[in-house]
């Protein structure tokens, strides 16, 4: 099943093209996030589709990721004015879990998944401490970052004034993640240069 999901997507025109093309493909929490209206008045199931087609390298890892990002939010019971889905990313991680389990995954790549998921909604826009951005780089895995800032950025087409956000949080969070990777013990240090290069950060290791 899994390995079918994924080269669907890889070979279709668009990956969302595997899931609006033959809606029977779709599984249970996939389906259920097409009744589940957010506050912009798209669908769960739209929004995950823009992100699919966002991203900036498709891999397994990333299509995954995307793909489960935010369907957590079809088992909350929202009112108006709760437009955020609160503990969604934990509820859409335990989907992960249990939806890859069945698919017969590897461990690794469940892990893997459910970290990126899990972790999507940290806040960026908040003054980070050292600690803070120690327990970031722990909580995703230092394989996963590279991954986790094609996701975060491709979520992020759906904002308002989505290229200012970008560059006034993304770009630099990138840069602090940077840093902080650079001043580990036995880690690649990366080329210096203007701080807002967007710079590769992809290391081996957990």
């Amino acid at each position: 099943m899994l390995s079918s999901v994924i080269n669907g997507m890889l070979t279709s025109t668009k990956p969302s093209d595997f899931w609006t093309i033959n809606p029977s493909k779709c599984f249970a929490e996939l389906a259920k996030a097409k009744t589940t209206q957010q506050r912009n008045g798209q669908s769960v199931f739209n929004h995950t589709m823009n992100v699919l087609d966002s991203l900036s390298l498709k891999s397994e890892t990333t299509l995954l990721a995307a793909l489960f990002h935010d369907l957590g939010k079809t088992e909350i019971c929202v009112t108006f004015d709760q437009s955020k889905f609160p503990n969604h990313a934990l509820l859409s991680a335990r989907i992960v879990r249990r939806r890859l389990s069945s698919w017969q995954s590897s461990q690794e790549l469940i892990d893997k998944i459910s970290r990126l998921v899990n972790t999507h909604m940290f806040d960026i826009t908040i003054p980070l401490s050292h600690k803070t951005i120690s327990k970031f780089v722990a909580d995703v895995g230092r394989h996963n970052i590279d991954a986790w800032f094609i996701l975060r950025e491709a979520d992020s087409v759906a904002y308002h004034n989505h290229s200012i956000y970008c560059q006034q949080f993304i770009k630099p969070f990138k840069i602090k993640i940077k840093n902080y990777l650079n001043q580990l013990p036995g880690t690649i240090k990366f080329p210096s240069g203007d701080a807002n290069t967007d710079v590769s950060i992809n290391l081996d290791g957990k």
